[in-house]
């Protein structure tokens, strides 16, 4: 049976036009009033899908982020508020609960749960995620983990949906993986076509309604909250696929004393001053596969970060990221068995004793000492 197009993308919910074809949204003069038996896409969209280009979103700012994210939650019984478990700093942006009516349901969705490290106890990331999320009074009713990837915890999410609910905001940061977990949703229990799926920032463009368990639920994908300080951001759209991480993280140990420091690929740096009881201070590091990690002196640090496009890796020469010698620094003072996270990157888990550090990052870059997410906390 063959379908009128609708008026928006359903890959990135761009509406349709055929007046700027570099523009989301474009589709040839003719199609987007004609008739075809498989819905389409606009053309960023298909050459994203089938070429992996993507077009970069110029025409997206936060009044229009805050605006889509209104229309999907007035609609909206209930919200699933997707975080990235091994993102936490670059994906949860607590201004978000600002944007949610308090009466409004919300349940936390962790996902990518099978890219946690080995050591991680599922109950405990579960209440360490409660904890973080609660801002101000406002806590999520239900923290689900899953893995969009595997399709894993999706059983339990799927019964806590109330019989009463009728449509669903699902709402995040870019690359939280929103739209996998709406692709599992709908491959358990729904039709359609589902919205584009990629690791650039920026894929979804407007409220896209999916529907899911038999048409008795619209699942409403809203674009992506792109926060700002992420390391990830900084990337160019190849090093975008390399350094997002999609296996498994494994810590990579090093023992610092005083006057060492460690070069987080060439994104980002920290120096161990002192230490709170005598001796080395251990360092557990969690970030993707393929970032260079290099120990040095500190007094060699500069001019090893200052001359080591070529392997010191990310960046690579495409990056947009800022010289060295306009980096900011800090002096940040971390407990034993506290992580220091790194919004975009991953984080530094310390152990054996609490440290003083002098962090460097590109201008704007985020950070925070957190309750370790993996391992003792006490």
């Amino acid at each position: 049976m063959q379908q009128k197009i609708g008026q928006i993308c359903p890959g990135c919910g761009a509406e349709f036009q055929s007046d700027q074809p570099e523009q989301p949204g474009y589709l040839a003069p003719g199609l987007q009033y004609s008739h075809t038996k498989n819905q389409l896409v606009c053309r960023s969209c298909y050459r994203l899908e089938h070429y992996g280009e993507f077009t970069v979103r110029t025409n997206w700012d936060d009044v229009d982020y805050r605006n889509a994210l209104r229309k999907a939650v007035d609609l909206a019984d209930l919200v699933l508020l997707v975080i990235d478990l091994i993102d936490f700093e670059g994906s949860w942006w607590p201004a978000l609960w600002a944007e949610l009516p308090k009466d409004l349901p919300v349940y936390c969705i962790g996902n990518k749960v099978d890219l946690l490290p080995k050591p991680a106890i599922l109950a405990e990331i579960k209440g360490w995620v409660q904890n973080q999320v609660s801002q101000e009074g406002r806590h999520p009713e239900q923290v689900f983990l899953v893995s969009a990837k595997e399709s894993i915890g999706f059983e339990k999410l799927l019964a806590a949906i109330p019989p009463s609910v009728n449509s669903i905001a699902v709402i995040g940061a870019t690359n939280t993986g929103k739209s996998s977990v709406i692709k599992t949703l709908t491959q358990k229990k729904g039709t359609g076509r589902i919205p584009t799926i990629s690791a650039f920032p920026g894929t979804t463009l407007g409220v896209i309604p999916v529907q899911f368990g038999g048409a008795d639920i619209t699942l409403l994908d809203t674009p992506g909250l792109i926060p700002p300080g992420r390391v990830s951001d900084y990337y160019c759209s190849n090093c975008s696929g390399i350094y997002i991480p999609n296996k498994r993280l494994n810590s990579k140990l090093y023992e610092l004393v005083p006057g060492q420091s460690l070069a987080l690929g060439g994104v980002a740096t920290l120096t161990l001053e002192k230490t709170s009881s005598p001796g080395s201070a251990v360092v557990l590091v969690y970030v993707p596969e393929g970032v260079v990690l290099h120990r040095t002196k500190a007094q060699r640090l500069p001019v090893i970060m200052e001359q080591s496009a070529d392997w010191l890796l990310p960046p690579c020469s495409k990056c947009s990221f800022d010289d060295y010698k306009h980096w900011e620094y800090q002096t940040v003072h971390v407990k034993q068995n506290q992580d220091l996270a790194i919004a975009g990157l991953g984080w530094v888990s310390l152990r054996r004793t609490g440290a003083d550090f002098t962090v460097a990052f590109p201008p704007g870059v985020r950070s925070r000492t957190r309750p370790a997410l993996v391992g003792p906390r006490s």
